[in-house]
């Protein structure tokens, strides 16, 4: 898709047609958040998130804290959602790159195991999991 304003404006009117239905919510926020605006993609989730509670919105919610810098919320919404959703591979993943960015090496090993024991093929699971282990001398 290359007509991100038109895909916006098809879901904005798919939100106001039934604003309790989580999936154009969902698909509004991200599509904002790969246009690279991830402050309105976080408004989005949080407004759609007054509508109706559902676990892909709390999803990208986490990936906007993330991609804002906010590694902490990031953290503790991915905490949560690994909890809840443990064959998720990109929860896990996701979580073990920030713990990676912060330096919390072993923590970050725990949670690139588990995106790596559900898709064992992935090649940037496998890489994270090296250089978790390079980082703790581990080779």
């Amino acid at each position: 898709l290359k007509d991100y304003g038109l895909a916006l404006n098809y879901f904005q009117e798919a939100i106001h047609t039934n604003p309790k239905f989580a999936t154009p919510w969902e698909y509004k926020s991200l599509i904002e958040h790969l246009s690279g605006n991830h402050t309105q993609s976080l408004l989005t989730v949080e407004e759609g998130l007054n509508q109706v509670q559902d676990i892909n919105l709390l999803k990208v919610k986490a990936l906007c804290y993330d991609s804002l810098g906010n590694k902490e919320e990031a953290l503790i919404l991915y905490n949560e959602l690994s909890k809840e959703l443990t064959m998720d591979e990109l929860i896990h993943f996701n979580t073990a790159k920030i713990y990676f960015t912060m330096g919390e090496y072993n923590e970050a090993l725990k949670f690139v195991n588990i995106a790596v024991d559900i898709n064992p093929n992935n090649i940037e699971y496998l890489k994270l999991k090296g250089l978790c282990h390079f980082a703790l001398q581990e080779y």
